[in-house]
């Protein structure tokens, strides 16, 4: 992780050498990511929140909401539920106003883990539900098999273990 924050910094000075400000931005956006997976959470959002806000004022909608979408995982990592649930739903809808059809799934499923962490069963597993079609709709395999592991997940702390059996 330290070679990769190196190589963005890096990244990101030569881009604001040739006044390249998109690219400087995703680099970082890209810092703020490297932060949230080595777990410094507050470096973390400070990057996306300075990077969402900044792609915002070029009218980069996609990649603002990206940055949206991540500082839902950082709240749901640190167990902060209706701010992950927010955010999520937020980028939900910006997702779907833009036809990304498969990042509002993402969402979805995120909002299904949300559902889980607060204990609310039949939420998660009608949100599992929903996230597996949507991905089956969109040919996301990798998506259809994650979804059918929740909910897997799901019926198993529901105790239902047959049903669960058949989703592991």
């Amino acid at each position: 992780y330290k070679q990769a924050e190196g190589r963005l910094r890096n990244a990101r000075d030569q881009f604001e050498a040739i006044s390249d400000n998109h690219s400087v931005i995703k680099c970082l956006a890209n810092l703020g990511s490297v932060a949230q997976s080595r777990g410094k959470y507050d470096r973390a959002r400070e990057q996306l929140r300075q990077a969402r806000e900044q792609f915002k004022a070029i009218g980069d909608h996609h990649n603002a909401t990206e940055c949206l979408l991540s500082l839902g995982e950082i709240a749901r990592e640190d167990d902060e539920y209706e701010r992950a649930e927010k955010q999520w739903r937020q980028a939900r809808e910006h997702f779907e106003a833009i036809g990304d059809d498969h990042s509002a799934t993402r969402c979805l499923a995120n909002l299904a883990l949300v559902a889980q962490g607060r204990g609310e069963d039949e939420q998660a597993e009608e949100r599992w539900r929903q996230a597996r079609e949507q991905f089956e709709a969109i040919g996301d395999t990798e998506g259809v098999a994650r979804s059918t592991v929740g909910l897997g997940r799901v019926l198993f702390e529901q105790e239902n273990y047959d049903a669960a059996e058949q989703h592991y």
